[in-house]
Parts: structure tokens; C-alpha cells; sequence
């Protein structure tokens, strides 16, 4: 989309950010999106790990005191 001053000038390593061309701005939902996902199952991950830990240790309790 952009010509060749808007390519070159992205390329210059420069202490300010350029400002997102019009495709990188279609694609951040999606990105958001996938970020979102992999966060979300992260944590239900990590709930499912917790919940077994929890209900063996109960089971362990349980069994020592019956």
C-alpha cells in the first residue's frame, strides 16, 4: 500500500514508532484475539492443574482420617 519513501522510512531505525499502515491496523483484532485464547486457556490450565492437586490432597486427607 504504501510506496517506496513510506517502506524506506519504516526501515530507519528510529526512536519513534511509526504508525501502523492500514494491513498491520486490519490485522490487530485478530491478533488480540489469538492473544486472548492463548491467554484464557492458559488459565484454564492452570485451574485444572490447581483442582487436581486440591482433590488429591483431600483424597490423601480423607483416607488417613477414615
Amino acid at each position: 500500500m504504501g510506496g517506496a519513501a513510506t517502506d524506506a522510512a519504516v526501515r530507519v531505525d528510529s526512536p519513534f514508532p511509526h504508525p501502523p499502515r492500514p494491513d498491520e491496523r486490519v490485522d490487530l483484532p485478530r491478533k488480540r484475539e489469538r492473544w486472548s485464547e492463548q491467554k484464557l486457556s492458559a488459565y484454564r490450565d492452570v485451574a485444572d492443574q490447581l483442582w487436581q492437586r486440591i482433590r488429591r490432597r483431600f483424597a490423601k486427607a480423607g483416607a488417613a482420617s477414615g
